[in-house]
């Protein structure tokens, strides 16, 4: 996108929501620590929508592994809650790794593992109709 529709778009968010009806709060989702979740209202989600344009807007991007500034979120009359208040975002050149299901080949040491867990469980299967029926036979 073009800096001029991220300014209007950005601009179109903030006039439209006041930090007075703003709600938003970042907290562990059910009580887990390994899960967290966004809460907030409509105007919540539409202002940190727009603090995370500023921050695509303000990205330069640079050559090589030269340090990237963070951008500042800037929560105005604290309109975000929560246990977990996230301050800055820092860019990254980073790429999203996608591997696809094909580049996965199965190898030898692939083969064996599932042959020897079919092996033990048909073992186990074997053992347990032996076992039952010696044991009918000795009843009976």
């Amino acid at each position: 996108m073009e800096k001029e529709e991220l300014n209007r778009i950005i601009e179109a968010l903030e006039s439209t929501n006041s930090d007075n009806a703003a709600y938003l709060a970042t907290d562990m989702y059910d009580d887990r620590y390994e899960e967290y979740c966004i809460k907030g209202n409509k105007a919540g989600l539409e202002l940190l929508a727009s603090q995370l344009l500023k921050a695509s807007r303000d990205y330069v991007e640079t050559p090589d592994d030269n340090e990237i500034s963070p951008v500042t979120i800037d929560y105005g009359d604290n309109w975000n809650e929560g246990d977990i208040i996230i301050k800055y975002i820092l860019p990254s050149e980073k790429k999203q790794d996608k591997t696809d299901e094909e580049s996965f080949k199965s190898n030898l040491s692939d083969k064996i593992m599932r042959f020897g867990c079919i092996s033990v469980i048909l073992f186990i299967v074997i053992a347990l109709i032996v076992g039952v029926s010696s044991i009918f036979k000795w009843v009976f």
